[in-house]
């Protein structure tokens, strides 16, 4: 369980699709143990995250109505879709990993 009178950063992880590649990229929660991080996902994959000790918040994807509501730390977006890219491009974050999509291109952070 993540104590939030511990934690060092917020942390804002972005994987949508496949239920599969969402599981397999939990492995690096353990890096962030002593973080507070935010997942978001696919409606499907919620019940992955869920109840799982490293995550604070886990967030259907669908259910973002405003990008302001959101500022982390740390952002690191593992899909390469414009979906997820748009999303990673739009919440605010001192530090970004991965892509982002602006004007029509794809590119890394």
């Amino acid at each position: 369980m993540v104590d939030m009178h511990k934690v060092k950063k917020k942390i804002c992880i972005i994987k949508l699709d496949g239920m599969g590649d969402v599981l397999r990229t939990t492995s690096i929660l353990w890096y962030f143990r002593n973080d507070g991080v935010t997942w978001i996902t696919e409606k499907a994959s919620l019940p992955l995250l869920q109840h799982n000790p490293f995550i604070k918040t886990v967030i259907a994807v669908s259910d973002i109505l405003d990008f302001g509501d959101f500022m982390f730390d740390e952002l690191y977006n593992f899909d390469e879709d414009k979906k997820a890219c748009l999303l990673a491009t739009n919440i605010r974050a001192e530090k970004k990993k991965g892509y982002g999509f602006k004007n029509d291109n794809y590119f890394p952070f």
